[in-house]
């Protein structure tokens, strides 16, 4: 049996709407883009309610790739950009970004931290 606690998500673009976030919940300064306030509860359940409003969608729950009930609002790291902007950004110079980033989850994961 596989060990689900070490799996990463990237969902990109998961549906057509838009969260429910203002930009008062985003941290503007990061290397990564314009990514949601890890110190925002607010924004974090915001975003996991948005989420989990998509799980509910009948298209969706029929797979089971896809099919997460419960998504936690520690666990969420999002970086508000569309998709030909993020993979741009996180796949060139050999995707050094996207490892930069997986790197970080390896170390918050090593020190305790969600995610």
């Amino acid at each position: 049996m596989q060990n689900d606690e070490n799996k990463k998500i990237i969902i990109i673009n998961p549906s057509f709407a838009e969260p429910p976030l203002s930009e008062e919940y985003f941290d503007k300064n990061s290397k990564y883009g314009l990514i949601l306030n890890e110190q925002s509860s607010e924004g974090k359940r915001l975003l996991t309610d948005f989420l989990e409003g998509i799980q509910r969608n009948a298209f969706y729950s029929e797979l089971p790739e896809f099919n997460i009930k419960q998504i936690s609002a520690e666990s969420i790291f999002f970086i508000k950009m569309n998709t030909a902007d993020f993979l741009k950004k996180y796949f060139s110079d050999s995707g050094k970004l996207l490892n930069s980033l997986i790197d970080k989850f390896e170390s918050e994961r090593k020190e305790g931290l969600p995610f």
